[in-house]
């Protein structure tokens, strides 16, 4: 993919634009298998004004990964996480493996504030949790 844009937005009453209605979902769809998933020049927004937290990401594939089925993500970027001036860089997995339940996703996180605290590293693995649609 090519320069995508996303915006994920909490509303007033705390509702994610990412959430779906059940009544919305048509379980006669068929999606298309992908094998391969590249990223350049990707952005995503986040916003959650109850929050005060608003972030501008840049997200790519890795450089070092290109060559590699299962390829790596960075994300990095700056805004306000709960009022607060924060930058953020994280390298996680290939993004086609958050689609599975049985492998936890990897993920090193490093954020750091502008104002007085400390820096922030975690590492961690992200359990995905697989619905069956009936």
């Amino acid at each position: 993919m090519s320069e995508p844009q996303v915006l994920l937005e909490v509303s007033r009453d705390g509702v994610p634009n990412w959430v779906f209605d059940e009544q919305d979902k048509n379980p006669s769809v068929d999606f298309p298998t992908i094998g391969v998933l590249t990223i350049d020049h990707g952005s995503v927004r986040y916003r959650d004004p109850d929050n005060h937290t608003e972030l501008a990401l840049d997200i790519k594939t890795r450089e070092d990964s290109k060559d590699n089925p299962e390829l790596g993500l960075e994300v990095a970027g700056k805004g306000r996480f709960k009022g607060l001036p924060t930058t953020l860089h994280a390298r996680g997995g290939g993004l086609l493996s958050l689609g599975s339940a049985e492998n936890p996703y990897p993920i090193r996180a490093m954020r750091c504030w502008v104002a007085p605290g400390p820096a922030l590293t975690a590492s961690c693995l992200i359990h995905c949790i697989s619905r069956e649609r009936n």
